[in-house]
């Protein structure tokens, strides 16, 4: 009767044993896997997912399948888009994963530099396709590195312009900027030359009209 227990009680046992590790197993291997992001660089912007709730910079997906996840890097203004690593592949700001296990990727955003223009607007006018605030007096915006900024500065009747200072050192009226970090610079114009009118038998001296 003993050996009876005690062949019962170790079948038991491996029963329990066997089909216990089995299930410790499958969960093992069921345990969900992770796609998490990080940013660096001086600028910022966001990265939006193509399928997955996330949360902390990271979403979760069942494991035991292969996924392909799509990111896109999304820089906010004042910004760009630099680059990514840990992608699968990528093509501009897009990332493509193809998702086994727990990956991290990461993406740099940049800082776009910023262009200054001063320019005495009663003397004379700056003008550029890339700027909207040459009517002010002082006009900056920021553009993505490495952009090219045409200007040309016209003097208003009885002006002269003297040339260009800062980050454009030309007498030439047109200046070009290849824009890669901050960039001040001012339009000069003259001021005007006084004219001798006679008044009875003197000669007032008065700015030019």
């Amino acid at each position: 009767m003993g050996n009876y227990r005690n062949k019962v009680l170790s079948l038991l046992i491996g029963f329990f044993l066997f089909f216990g590790f089995s299930e410790f197993g499958m969960a093992a291997a069921a345990k969900p896997i992770k796609l998490c992001y990080s940013t660096t660089g001086k600028g910022s912007g966001t990265v939006a997912f193509s399928t997955g709730t996330v949360k902390n910079k990271c979403a979760t997906y069942a494991a035991g399948t292969s996924t392909t996840i799509t990111l896109t890097a999304n820089p906010n203004t004042g910004s760009s888009f630099g680059s990514w690593s840990g992608c699968t592949s990528s093509s501009s700001n897009v990332c493509t994963v193809t998702l086994t296990a727990t990956t991290a990727v990461k993406v740099t955003f940049d800082k776009n530099p910023k262009l200054t223009v001063v320019s005495d607007t009663t003397k004379g006018t700056v003008s550029s396709s890339s700027l909207s605030c040459l009517a002010a007096k002082t006009c900056t915006q920021s553009f993505a590195s490495g952009t090219v900024i045409d200007l040309s500065a016209v003097a208003k009747d009885t002006y002269s312009f003297t040339g260009w200072t800062g980050g454009c050192v030309s007498k030439e009226s047109t200046c070009s900027i290849i824009l890669t970090k901050d960039v001040k610079l001012t339009a000069g114009f003259s001021t005007p030359k006084a004219t001798g009118k006679t008044i009875g038998t003197q000669v007032g001296v008065s700015p030019a009209n």
